[in-house]
């Protein structure tokens, strides 16, 4: 009876959390985008350019998973778990099923971890940007 009260985006995460070829940390993006796929599978358009993805009437459901499901992870300091995708560092989560073993895994794990769900910046990248960041302080003072 309970499962007749589940939608359709909480049962995909479900079986994500079982999904053993998925990583144990994930962006909220990532996760988001590996919902949408089973969700709203879509088909790359004509001339191979990806359509745009784009919130739906799922979204509200996936809001609702989310906090049931998922956690953001911590260091020791309490500051949130971070890698580096797009140039950008964003918070790293898990399914709290999966709390105990994540939070065991060192940085370069992580790292692995979270390129199992999708695009990861390389370590020569975040070099690379930090390197710039700091040229970029430098030059401030």
């Amino acid at each position: 009876m309970i499962e007749l009260g589940r939608s359709k985006v909480e049962e995909v995460i479900r079986a994500l959390v079982d999904d053993e070829k998925r990583g144990l940390v994930f962006t909220r993006q990532q996760l988001e985008h590996a919902v949408e796929d089973i969700v709203r599978p879509w088909e790359k358009p004509r001339g191979g350019m990806e359509r745009r993805r784009d919130a739906g009437p799922w979204h509200g459901e996936f809001a609702a998973a989310w906090s049931e499901y998922c956690v953001g992870l911590k260091t020791e300091t309490g500051s949130p778990w971070r890698v580096r995708v797009g140039g950008l560092q964003v918070n790293l989560y898990c399914f709290r099923k999966h709390r105990v073993a994540a939070g065991k895994l060192p940085e370069a794990a992580r790292r692995a971890q979270a390129a199992k769900w999708g695009a990861v910046d390389g370590l020569e990248k975040q070099i690379r940007a930090l390197k710039t960041q700091v040229d970029t302080q430098q030059k401030d003072e």
